[in-house]
């Protein structure tokens, strides 16, 4: 007999017995519990990187912004204030006012120990909570991670956390944890 009469008498022998080749409800309802636990726990982990890699994605832009400042203060003798007077395109992400990324700002009294600078403050509103703040002044900068109060809280800690590789945040200002990256 070959393999294949084998089989199919196999299969014969089975219905017989009142046998079916198939799996049973239970078998399927067990499969499809483990897949959505591993789906359960995998979602906020991907959802977290996925953030993560959307702010991370704004450091070189932060970089660009600031070696078009120091052309343009080398240029002029002071800083831009509006991000248009720089040669930097910051159009993927908008400009010009405080709900869109590319913002610039003097320093002020939030700042006093920055006398000579500016700062950027951007978000993505991909990323809810989650502010990056880039300051410069002559001879240094800094960067933080603001995580702002609201209903997605808890995630921009996460992220920032993720970010800085600090488990705790530097400073609490206005209301938000803030997480020093450099």
């Amino acid at each position: 007999m070959n393999k294949m009469d084998q089989k199919s008498f196999s299969l014969r022998e089975n219905a017989a017995k009142g046998k079916s080749g198939g799996f049973t409800l239970i078998e399927l309802l067990v499969v499809v519990l483990i897949i959505g636990i591993l789906a359960a726990v995998a979602l906020p982990q991907y959802n977290l990187v996925v953030a993560k890699t959307r702010i991370s994605a704004m450091i070189p832009l932060l970089r660009s912004i600031q070696q078009a400042q120091e052309r343009y203060y080398l240029a002029n003798g002071e800083f831009a204030t509006d991000i248009h007077d720089l040669d930097v395109s910051c159009a993927a992400y908008g400009t010009g006012n405080k709900e869109n990324w590319c913002y610039l700002n003097k320093t002020g009294n939030a700042t006093a120990h920055l006398d000579e600078g500016w700062y950027i403050v951007g978000s993505d509103n991909r990323v809810p909570g989650v502010r990056l703040y880039y300051f410069y002044w002559v001879g240094g900068s800094s960067a933080r991670c603001y995580a702002v109060d609201g209903d997605s809280e808890e995630f921009a800690n996460r992220v920032c956390q993720n970010l800085s590789g600090l488990s705790e945040p530097s400073s609490r200002v206005n209301g938000a944890n803030v997480y020093q990256l450099w």
